[in-house]
């Protein structure tokens, strides 16, 4: 079981990496504001999420039910992290992608809890599918994240 938690990981750790690009690609004075929020709100929550899935892929061998503790607290701060930037005024232009950005954290958030599920389970066919559906919203995150960042 130590591999899927270890896969999850690295698609959250994608989570501020894609993010990045918000900052960066804005090139009028109001998006480069709300792209430099949105970045803040990521950064303040990205600790948190790190920690969560780092401990529970610590302890996904060992301790299954630590790592589902640990799960349902990385669902709960991803619902956070949406909440956070859905919050944010966004400009009439970034509306639609920062719709979709939030719409990715929550399936997100979702796929964890669905990756919990399995595990306090261990029904490996869930899991499988957790993954593959956290994979995808690890995607939309992505291009969301691009979206926001073009000019």
């Amino acid at each position: 079981m130590r591999r899927r938690p270890r896969t999850r990981a690295r698609q959250v750790g994608g989570l501020v990496a894609a993010l990045v690009l918000l900052a960066s690609g804005c090139g009028r004075d109001a998006e480069a504001s709300y792209g430099e929020r949105v970045t803040a709100v990521v950064q303040g929550h990205a600790a948190a999420i790190e920690r969560h899935q780092s401990t529970a892929r610590a302890a996904a061998a060992s301790d299954p039910a630590g790592a589902a503790a640990e799960l349902h607290l990385l669902a709960a701060e991803l619902e956070a992290l949406a909440d956070d930037v859905d919050a944010l005024e966004a400009p009439a232009d970034r509306e639609a992608a920062t719709g979709r950005l939030v719409e990715a954290y929550r399936l997100l958030a979702r796929a964890a809890l669905e990756l919990r599920t399995a595990l306090i389970s261990r029904d490996g066919e869930a899991a499988r599918t957790a993954q593959t559906d956290y994979a995808a919203a690890a995607a939309r995150e992505r291009e969301a994240a691009a979206a926001l960042g073009a000019d």
